[in-house]
């Protein structure tokens, strides 16, 4: 055999191994992109993992919860509505007491028994209500509202294109005020409306702190779970599972991910969206335009995507 036909044979070879190769690494990317989501029971493992597949958009969900229909207000139940009329493309699902309790332990029970036990053992609906959305975003992603909320733009609209791929968190101001003399407080993010896909590492993050905050309250109080309800204060559920211990965790989450400062005057004053590793922070008129504070409902802070209405009585039924 000639050294020609020698070198061309090797050459085929060299090129069939690359060609199978090639076609492995195909199936395999295909095989995973097929198996993203959460459609079936159970949820991917691994608590701190980010499973979101880089370049992927928000689904094309919306997620809402509360107490049984007989019971709702008919006046949230014609904002519920909003959200399904603005946005036909959008699967709507509506969580009652019942269904929340079947879905987590859908989702969870496989590879985080705990957290099924731990939201079954909280027998108060505002603590059940702060951890459940998480939930939602971490198993299906999409967007969470509370039924207070009023929808005035379809969710399609609310991001620019280069966001829709390179977020995984969308995130609004609640509050920012430079002045406030307590520092942690300058700024706090809404969390009666967010965007997550699924299992992004950031909400994943949200999930494990307040799961943990829980804890050790019980633990400081000496109580169990299904006590610590009774004894929480407004500011404790502040606190713990509400709007400043989540912020207090995205912000130490983002400190850890950047190992860089990440604090409240990096998201001050926004005009237009700001994109901090993969958390998309949005100006306080997205989700926050009807108060009287932080510059919101202003002209120059963003346009306004929804109206909260205020109307939970949650307060009133706390220890003050």
């Amino acid at each position: 055999m000639s050294f020609f036909a020698v070198s061309q044979t090797r050459y085929i070879a060299v090129v069939g191994t690359a060609v199978l190769l090639l076609l492995g690494l195909s199936l395999t990317l295909t095989s995973r992109s097929l198996n993203y989501g959460y459609s079936a029971p159970g949820i991917q493992s691994a608590i701190k993992a980010n499973n979101s597949i880089p370049g992927s958009t928000f689904p094309q969900k919306i997620w809402q919860t509360g107490p049984p229909a007989e019971r709702l207000d008919p006046n949230l139940v014609a904002l519920m509505h909003t959200w399904e009329k603005l946005n036909p493309e959008h699967e709507y699902t509506f969580l009652d007491d019942d269904a929340a309790l079947a879905y987590v332990s859908d989702r969870f029970s496989e590879y985080h028994p705990e957290l099924v036990a731990l939201y079954n053992d909280l027998d108060d609906v505002i603590l059940r209500a702060d951890l459940l959305r998480l939930l939602c975003m971490w198993a299906d992603g999409g967007v969470y509202s509370d039924i207070d909320t009023e929808c005035l733009v379809p969710i399609d609209r609310w991001l620019p294109s280069p966001y829709v791929e390179t977020a995984s968190l969308v995130i609004g101001i609640v509050a920012d005020l430079p002045e406030n003399p307590v520092e942690n407080r300058r700024s706090e993010i809404v969390q009666w409306t967010f965007l997550s896909k699924p299992a992004a590492k950031y909400t994943v993050k949200l999930v494990e702190e307040v799961v943990s905050n829980l804890r050790k309250y019980a633990e400081e109080k000496n109580a169990s779970i299904g006590e610590i309800g009774k004894i929480m204060s407004v500011g404790d559920v502040m606190r713990i599972t509400g709007p400043i211990g989540v912020t207090w965790a995205l912000y130490d989450a983002l400190r850890y991910h950047l190992r860089a400062p990440f604090e409240w005057y990096n998201v001050t004053g926004l005009r237009e969206p700001k994109l901090v590793d993969d958390v998309l922070f949005l100006p306080i008129n997205a989700f926050g335009s009807n108060q009287q504070h932080s510059h919101s409902g202003e002209v120059g802070y963003g346009p306004i995507f929804l109206k909260h209405h205020f109307s939970g009585s949650w307060h009133n039924n706390k220890n003050g």
